[in-house]
């Protein structure tokens, strides 16, 4: 039985699994990079099975029926972005459960018509009012991982929840252990913003007096030991600039009944 969470948005109780709050709608990250894994999972499957095909029989297969040939373009696109570091995992599961998500004809007009104020808004330093701009381009179902400087507004955003829990905690707010977590996997995203090719050294320069508080606490808070240390960054390094929900969870198992204690 999936373990029982509670939403830092609405505080309704609810499967952990799960991709949003059944109650208010916001997203659990965990539940969400959890099913995204799972459909990475079978696109895997998938192309192992067409590995087997002899060539001549897929010619034939996709003269009786297009749905094959859907299948292997469906894999090789989404593997292609895996590797790329493509969209970000609670995104993808965003999007794929979507009920109006946009044509890519509406897409299209939608961003000739908004990236260019995206743009301006980027410039002038707007960055707030940028990300909830997105946001509700997102609600819409729009589709804004396209535009240039959208992975420098997802890092910024969490540097913002990030700050947002500290302060909290620092103010004697005790955290849940969802809070945590979050703010683990945050941090963890802002640790490995350095080596990351998703942000321009533009970006890093705007993001770094921001990120510092979160990396100071990034470095007092948790108390990892060197193995656990050296096994995140690992996994950090392997996935392109973060640390999984299930890792995170493991670890704050014991570190939260520690933190529980005082």
């Amino acid at each position: 039985m999936a373990k029982k969470i509670i939403c830092d948005s609405c505080g309704g109780e609810f499967d952990g699994g799960l991709t949003k709050c059944p109650y208010c709608g916001t997203l659990n990250p965990g539940g969400a990079e959890k099913a995204y894994l799972e459909r990475l999972d079978d696109v895997h499957e998938e192309l192992e099975d067409l590995k087997g095909v002899p060539e001549e029989e897929v010619r034939q297969a996709v003269k009786r029926s297009g749905s094959y040939l859907k299948k292997v373009i469906v894999a090789v696109v989404l593997l292609t972005a895996v590797v790329l570091g493509g969209f970000y995992i609670w995104e993808r599961a965003y999007y794929a459960e979507a009920p109006n998500s946009k044509s890519d004809r509406e897409n299209y007009f939608w961003a000739e018509e908004n990236f260019p104020i995206m743009d301006q808004m980027y410039a002038q330093g707007e960055y707030d009012e940028l990300v909830r701009s997105l946001s509700a381009a997102e609600e819409e179902g729009y589709s804004t991982y396209r535009w240039e400087h959208y992975e420098f507004c997802n890092l910024y955003q969490r540097i913002m929840y990030a700050q947002d829990t500290i302060r909290r905690a620092a103010e004697g707010q005790k955290l849940t252990q969802n809070s945590c977590s979050l703010l683990l996997h945050d941090e963890w995203w802002v640790q490995g913003m350095e080596d990351s090719e998703r942000f321009t050294e533009e970006e890093k320069e705007i993001l770094r007096p921001l990120a510092k508080p979160v990396l100071e606490d990034f470095e007092t808070r948790w108390n990892f030991t060197e193995e656990e240390y050296q096994a995140m960054t690992q996994e950090l390094a392997e996935n392109k600039g973060y640390v999984s929900f299930d890792t995170i969870d493991a670890f704050l198992k014991k570190w939260y009944k520690e933190y529980e204690k005082k």
